[in-house]
């Protein structure tokens, strides 16, 4: 009885441990779950603090091709203005080639009107002296004529004189009138070629002039590069318009950079505060899991060792009823036992 009693109080005391236990598995299961809380605000912390990281990464390479750019870029202006000049430096060296050439055609142009003035020339004086012979035919002819109808003691037709000491005698042909008509055209004919010819030939040298005065004008634009090829002015230019295409470029990519720098640095602040955020969530964290953990090791100190959860108290207690029922089933034996003898006593006194 004193065994079975022991084993009561002891299960008695048992149940009082289950409210514990069941305590401490509720703060068991807040803290794996808080745990779980924790652990995703860790990672999005290492997952901000890496953002924030790269972040900073990219702004640096942004920063370090920003400074090369600078380095890079020239006055875009100053270039143009080179072009500029390189171009019409180019127009007038070619505009003086083309001169050249055309001097060229212009002095040979010029010696063939000079001999075709020459000639012009010439045969005005062949006919215009073939026309004086014929007037002078014409004449002589006339006044062989004239000398021919002269009487004594009358007047010359020509003078009125009545003396005719020296008349003019001779058997010329006298030409005709058409030959002297033809040999006057022939005469306007040469005069109008030799004026053509003259003309043509002052053209020419007002051509060739007019040439060799744009080319001084030329040359002295050209001085600075006197001694500069065509070909090199045109490698020059191709250098200088290949820079300003690059020079346009860089500052397209720095304009884009630029964008991107403000961007990334907006989008840095951003990740950085919620970094901060997330490290004051995880402080907070540590901090709550603490006081849990501080409890769990309080409520675990008021409980025995051996009845740390439910299944190993449920276990004891199982144990111990399965004990206190044998126990009584024991002394129910021993009752009736006892009740036997003492009516087989009482049987045997009678």
């Amino acid at each position: 009885a004193k065994e079975l009693s022991t084993l009561e109080v002891e299960l008695h005391d048992l149940s009082q441990f289950e409210l514990k236990i069941k305590e401490l598995e509720t703060t068991r299961k807040e803290y794996e779950e808080f745990q779980g809380v924790a652990k995703v605000a860790d990672e999005e912390e290492n997952s901000t603090q890496k953002k924030v990281a790269e972040l900073k990464e990219k702004l640096s390479k942004i920063s370090i091709r920003l400074e090369t750019l600078s380095k890079q870029q020239k006055d875009i202006g100053g270039l143009e203005s080179q072009i500029e000049i390189l171009n019409n430096h180019i127009s007038a060296k070619t505009e003086l080639n083309e001169l050249t050439l055309l001097h060229e055609q212009l002095t040979k142009d010029y010696k063939l009107a000079e001999k075709e003035a020459s000639k012009a020339q010439k045969n005005q004086s062949v006919v215009r002296s073939e026309l004086g012979k014929l007037e002078t035919l014409r004449l002589q002819g006339q006044s062989t004529v004239l000398a021919q109808s002269l009487v004594e003691n009358e007047p010359c037709p020509v003078c009125g004189s009545k003396d005719h000491p020296a008349p003019a005698h001779g058997d010329l042909e006298i030409p005709s009138d058409e030959a002297i008509t033809l040999a006057v055209e022939q005469v306007k004919i040469a005069e109008s070629e030799k004026d053509a010819a003259v003309t043509a030939l002052s053209g020419c040298k007002s051509s060739l002039d007019v040439n060799l005065s744009e080319q001084t004008n030329l040359r002295k634009s050209l001085r600075p590069v006197a001694k500069d090829s065509l070909h090199n002015l045109q490698t020059r230019l191709s250098k200088l318009e290949s820079e300003k295409a690059n020079q346009s470029q860089y500052l397209l990519e720095e304009e884009e950079l630029k964008s991107s720098r403000k961007e990334l640095t907006q989008e840095q602040a951003d990740a950085e505060v919620a970094l901060e955020k997330a490290r004051d969530s995880n402080k907070q964290n540590q901090k709550t899991l603490s006081a849990i953990n501080s409890r769990l090791v309080e409520q675990e100190k008021g409980l025995p060792p051996e009845y740390q959860d439910l299944q190993s108290l449920e276990k004891k207690q199982q144990s111990l009823k399965k004990n206190i029922d044998t126990i009584k089933s024991q002394l129910e034996i021993s009752s009736q036992n006892h009740a036997e003898k003492e009516k087989s006593e009482s049987s045997a006194k009678a």
